[in-house]
């Protein structure tokens, strides 16, 4: 299943990424995994929770995950109680993502979009690496 747009627990673990098909059967649900997808796994409706993606999010907002800035995401998306975190894995070619719950997440509005501020924000990087120890040129 695309863990872009649906999040599947299965006795309160994703399992997204394993499953091939789900659907309801009466008061079950039918999982058919990649590994198996002609064995049927029957599951009781309490141990299977499916949500579906609200809202994708704009990945340049700074992001704080248990009061760490994140950083390279390529891709964020709301399911809820929880958002799954795409990160841009450039030395990989397979997509590195995570699940957080909500409350561990805190999303600001990136205040470094203007162009003046980006500019002074390189700037104090680029100070604080040692690599430039230059004048603001505006």
């Amino acid at each position: 299943m695309d863990y872009r747009k649906i999040l599947v627990f299965l006795k309160n673990e994703d399992k997204t990424e394993s499953i091939q098909t789900i659907s309801k059967v009466d008061n079950k649900y039918d999982v058919r995994f990649h590994s198996q997808p002609t064995q049927p796994d029957m599951h009781g409706e309490k141990s299977v929770v499916i949500n579906h993606v609200q809202e994708e999010i704009d990945p340049t907002q700074t992001v704080i995950i248990n009061g760490v800035v994140a950083n390279n995401i390529k891709e964020m998306y709301d399911f809820g109680e929880w958002y799954r975190i795409v990160y841009d894995n450039k030395d990989d070619k397979k997509d590195t993502h995570k699940l957080y719950l909500k409350d561990d997440v805190e999303i600001c509005a990136n205040k470094v979009n203007t162009a003046n501020a980006r500019k002074i924000f390189n700037y104090i990087k680029g100070v604080a690496s040692g690599k430039n120890w230059g004048i603001l040129n505006y």
